[in-house]
């Protein structure tokens, strides 16, 4: 469909590298630490999955009420692109950050401290 190109392909490929030496190394690294490209192997993986998320969306899941509108792709964000990006911010992330997600969800949920 055009969607996923070569690059994404790539792209994917190291994603899934580092993936398989975070499932299969996971003693080790306790040691040794993460692997220095495991942000940078993560947003790619993440930037992939949101090109095919936003095709989708447009081509599959638009509302009626916005055919014929312009949507800049930079708007169109899915449940599952935000969450994958908090578990980055979390994961990842400087732990203030990390803190802002626990304190909402203690919001959210009625036991805020």
């Amino acid at each position: 469909m055009g969607v996923v190109e070569d690059n994404d392909i790539d792209a994917f490929a190291r994603a899934r590298a580092c993936r398989n030496i975070l499932a299969h190394e996971l003693f080790t690294m306790l040691d040794s630490g993460l692997p220095a490209n495991v942000d940078t192997a993560f947003d790619e993986m993440v930037a992939v999955l949101r090109k095919i998320d936003v095709w989708w969306i447009r081509e599959m899941e638009w509302p009626e009420e916005l055919e014929g509108k312009e949507v800049p792709d930079s708007e169109i964000i899915s449940g599952l692109v935000a969450g994958m990006h908090m578990v980055r911010d979390i994961a990842l992330g400087d732990s203030e950050k990390s803190k802002s997600y626990i304190e909402a969800f203690r919001k959210l949920t009625g036991r805020a401290t």
